[in-house]
């Protein structure tokens, strides 16, 4: 059975792959042409760290910091002319400082 999909957006690229992968053959259209064209991630790496320290018996203070070489995401896509730039993400660092208490 061959099955027409209209739109492969953030849900319908999901719904259009299950559809797939239930043994239909689809048919599909988006009004952004380069969704059917490879995606590519350029490499990534963060650094996370932590650290607590217990104070005495029942309580622990903590400080974590996420991502503090500030490292952004990229992909890009495959095209006829070569690679573009896709998409950048980018959450920059976050500190989290944390008390515990025991009781």
């Amino acid at each position: 059975m061959k099955v027409g999909f209209i739109g492969l957006g953030t849900m319908g690229a999901g719904m259009a792959g299950n559809l797939q992968k239930a043994g239909f053959s689809l048919v599909v259209n988006d009004i952004n042409q380069p969704l059917g064209l490879p995606l590519w991630a350029d490499s990534y790496g963060q650094i996370d760290a932590g650290i607590h320290y217990k104070v005495g018996k029942d309580l622990t203070v903590g400080l974590e910091g996420s991502n503090l070489t500030n490292q952004t995401y990229k992909q890009y896509m495959q095209q006829h002319i070569g690679m573009m730039p896709h998409n950048y993400f980018t959450s920059g660092r976050s500190y989290t400082v944390s008390m515990q208490y025991s009781f």
